[in-house]
């Protein structure tokens, strides 16, 4: 389905047909939208292909025309998101002083080294049993 439209839109492009480049491709982006994300960007893909040659043989050919044809029937580019200003007061770093961080490390078990944070979450209350045969 979607290699028909594709065709199609190509054979419009060629034809400098405005109107039906327009209507096939509303029919393959409605396509677009109800498959799956990697389909979608094949299928993407594919377009670019088949149609970027043709395109640019359009724009060598006459620039002037192609512009108007992207501007009444393919629109203005997309672009990703845009950048805002981020409300409220900005945020700045600050360093953490050196008594606090010492204080949490040791609450959190840092100072005896990872393996003993390992063994003491791997068995819990039951303490390391080097001779267990199962870590269950």
């Amino acid at each position: 389905m979607a290699e028909v439209l594709i065709v199609d839109l190509l054979a419009a492009l060629e034809a400098r047909d405005g109107q039906v480049f327009q209507e096939v491709r509303g029919r393959l982006n409605g396509l677009a939208a109800v498959v799956a994300e990697s389909e979608a960007e094949e299928l993407e893909d594919l377009v670019s292909s088949t149609l970027g040659p043709a395109w640019w043989d359009f724009v060598t050919e006459n620039p002037d025309a192609a512009e108007r044809f992207q501007r009444d029937y393919i629109g203005p580019p997309q672009q990703g998101p845009q950048a805002t200003e981020p409300e409220g007061p900005a945020m700045h770093a600050t360093q953490v002083e050196t008594q606090f961080a010492h204080a949490m490390m040791r609450y959190g078990g840092l100072h005896l080294g990872p393996r003993f944070r390992t063994r003491a979450s791997t068995y819990g209350a039951r303490g390391f049993r080097p001779d267990a045969g199962t870590f269950f």
